[in-house]
């Protein structure tokens, strides 16, 4: 996809803020110098220039000036507070974003991390500037509850002043306990309506369990609904993190709500092949565009293919597609698929800052 190419070339922005900070000396340049240098030999990035200012009485600014970017810092040694900012326009930008992330809040401490914003530099860009104070104010502002590496992406949870408690996967907020969320009833209201029963829905991703909950809470004549998410450890830690997690597990415990951790496009594969039909299909997952994204094998023409394969008559699968852009080169996949009733509709959510398409597609 041309506008993917565009994006990657142009790289990614990292924007940290750190308060409270004791284990580095935000004072002294040869600490930062040698913090610096070390993060930036672990992902062979080469120092091009540095150019720095240290002040009186106290307090430094530092600009780093590489090959394929940049790397600042400002400190307030007096408030043990400092801003950074790191630009990458090389190669594999996403995984040297996180792990430059990674060394500096090992560094400076991950609970001391008020603000962490990743920029997709590029055409794209425009969905993470702050266009609107809600995503502005998602990742300032935080504390970090919990941080893994699952076997298939990096998971955060964090406490937030004005969004309550937030999911991210790689750096993707998920969901929140505070927002309104429009995204979910847009991804639901074409699949699941209120005056027919429904006797299995289909999920596919979903493991925030966001849209899950809903239909669980909302819709009694949804009899069943099966939640397919390749990595058991999002699940988890939703059960364990967040206030729907009493729910979810009432669910799973009566047979209502059931979990499979299995790749999407293997496990409709696998329904499809056994004529187990479902009567509607939410598609949850992660950007189409993420560089060595879980959820590249759901955007394929042998998925829908797949999901074709095991819908009812009637039926109908909803997805986001990240971009606008991006609808015409699908509606040629799912027509190659065999759909012919497709409707894109456009939904909001502060994670982003425009209209969110989102595909509402019937057998």
């Amino acid at each position: 996809m041309a506008d993917e190419v565009r994006v990657n070339k142009m790289g990614k922005h990292l924007i940290l803020d750190f308060q409270g900070v004791e284990k580095v000396d935000l004072n002294s340049f040869a600490v930062i110098d040698k913090l610096f240098k070390d993060t930036l030999s672990k992902v062979d990035i080469t120092v091009e220039d540095i150019q720095k200012k240290e002040f009186v009485p106290q307090g430094l600014t530092a600009i780093y000036m590489l090959r394929s970017g940049h790397l600042t810092i400002h400190s307030w040694p007096e408030s043990k507070a400092c801003a950074i900012d790191f630009y990458h326009s090389g190669v594999d930008t996403w995984n040297t974003v996180r792990h430059v992330e990674e060394c500096l809040c090992d560094a400076m401490g991950w609970e001391n991390c008020t603000s962490t914003v990743t920029i997709p530099r590029g055409v794209h860009s425009r969905l993470y500037c702050n266009e609107n104070q809600a995503k502005c104010e998602i990742l300032n502002h935080v504390k970090l509850v919990h941080r893994e590496k699952t076997p298939f992406q990096e998971l955060r949870v964090y406490d937030t002043k004005y969004m309550g408690r937030v999911l991210l996967l790689d750096g993707q907020v998920q969901i929140s306990d505070e927002l309104d969320d429009n995204y979910t009833i847009d991804m639901s209201r074409e699949v699941v309506k209120g005056e027919k029963t429904y006797e299995h829905i289909l999920i596919i991703g979903g493991g925030d369990m966001l849209i899950a909950n809903y239909l669980l809470e909302s819709f009694p004549n949804v009899k069943k609904i099966t939640v397919c998410e390749i990595d058991e450890r999002v699940v988890e830690n939703v059960r364990k993190y967040f206030k729907m997690s009493e729910n979810i597990n009432k669910n799973i415990e009566s047979g209502r709500l059931n979990v499979v951790y299995q790749d999407g496009a293997e496990y409709a594969k696998k329904l499809a092949e056994e004529n187990n039909l479902v009567d509607g299909i939410i598609i949850d997952c992660t950007d189409v565009w993420l560089e060595g994204g879980v959820a590249s094998s759901l955007f394929t023409v042998d998925f829908y293919k797949a999901i074709y394969g095991c819908m009812n008559k009637g039926a109908r699968f909803s997805q986001q597609l990240s971009f606008k852009d991006l609808v015409p080169q699908f509606k040629l996949k799912w027509q190659e698929a065999g759909f012919e009733d497709i409707d894109v509709i456009q939904t909001t959510t502060p994670e982003y800052g425009e209209d969110l398409p989102i595909a509402n597609v019937g057998k």
